[in-house]
């Protein structure tokens, strides 16, 4: 038999977050007889996804000096004692400058940067050092990168520039969503025992987040809202899932808010948990294509999404509300409120998602496709 075609990504650590979660998808749904993948992780620390990645067969290749000298080292002996691979998919957004120019050196013949955040508006007040780098990364991925991918028009944009599109290596292809586990036939099951689980009234209303607590989520500004919502109608809850370094601080804000907030920490079963959920609020400063309004979208919930987020994402006719960041929590308050009395649309909601570009069948197709060119 033939060998399978290895594939190396580049990642900052596989913990739980949209990227990774694809990631997951990808290698639970590919035959490693046929695409052999492996990662090599900018961290000496055990992530989430660990255990899972080497039962499947997979390595996790430690590489932690990101940033340092001891990188380039470290990088080609890496690769020099796993070698050959075919592919390089890296998904470190700048970073990719370097990872895809030393690929190449390497001799790895298909190179992706991948892009999968819109930084544009983060990136607009850099200092001059910072707009050094940002070039001369993006000189390395335009020289060494075979392929430039990107999760969403912006987030394309924000990595390649303005005139991405005119290059013929330059392409949006949607991270995919496994749907199986959103099935509708559960959902009145799974909203019952979520809701015993973390003590939520039956009369309660929840307001549901997913996202790793990180500045661009904007969780000082749900804090916000959720108390503007509060002060109109008691009984709101606000069950937020995942982590990362600003949980203390952000829980100590909705603490102060007098809101009444459940963290429910990095989760495996976020399907289950949407089921709890009444409303989805996502007022994110800027985003690549969150794969959590996907989800959302998945489970049939109502949505108010910040107009930050490309409308790419939007896949179920009805389910998002649209609102600027500019417009303030008190009217987003009475939007999120106006939402949560609008039905699930569990079924309708998973039959549209499964039809949409967002399902991990036709994304693996896409990801299989460049990786056999």
């Amino acid at each position: 038999m033939p060998r399978p075609i290895r594939v190396l990504h580049i990642v900052g650590a596989m913990n739980q977050g949209g990227v990774e979660s694809w990631l997951m998808a990808l290698l639970r749904h590919a035959d490693r007889r046929e695409i052999a993948m492996d990662f090599l992780v900018h961290t000496a620390e055990a992530a989430a996804y660990d255990s899972e990645i080497t039962t499947l067969g997979a390595a996790i290749i430690p590489c932690p000096s990101v940033h340092r000298l001891a990188y380039f080292r470290e990088f080609d002996a890496a690769l020099g004692r796993h070698e050959p691979y075919d592919v390089l998919h890296s998904h470190v957004h700048w970073f990719s400058g370097l990872t895809t120019t030393l690929a190449r050196r390497r001799g790895v013949r298909v190179r992706i940067a991948h892009s999968h955040s819109n930084s544009s508006s983060h990136e607009s007040g850099a200092g001059p050092l910072r707009a050094a780098y940002r070039n001369l990364m993006r000189r390395g991925m335009f020289s060494s990168a075979t392929h430039l991918l990107a999760a969403s028009r912006p987030a394309a944009c924000a990595l390649f520039g303005d005139g991405w599109s005119e290059s013929s290596r330059a392409r949006v292809i949607y991270c995919g969503v496994d749907f199986t586990p959103f099935s509708a036939a559960d959902a009145a099951a799974n909203r019952e025992s979520v809701r015993q689980e973390f003590g939520i009234g039956p009369s309660e209303i929840v307001m549901g987040h997913v996202g790793n607590f990180h500045a661009p989520k904007n969780h000082a500004f749900l804090a916000a809202i959720a108390a503007c919502a509060t002060r109109r109608q008691p009984g709101i809850r606000v069950l937020c899932a995942g982590g990362g370094p600003l949980r203390e601080p952000v829980q100590a804000q909705f603490e102060q808010a007098g809101v009444h907030a459940i963290f429910a920490g990095p989760r495996a079963d976020i399907p289950r948990l949407l089921r709890a959920i009444d409303v989805f609020v996502f007022p994110s400063l800027y985003e690549g294509l969150p794969l959590a309004v996907v989800e959302a979208q998945a489970a049939g919930l109502p949505c108010v999404v910040s107009t930050e987020v490309t409308r790419e994402v939007e896949a179920v006719p009805g389910l998002i509300r649209w609102l600027p960041l500019w417009a303030g929590a008190s009217i987003w308050a009475d939007t999120v409120l106006q939402a949560a009395r609008q039905p699930v649309q569990a079924a309708s909601g998973l039959a549209a998602m499964r039809r949409s570009a967002f399902s991990v069948e036709t994304s693996f197709d896409n990801m299989q496709a460049i990786y056999r060119a």
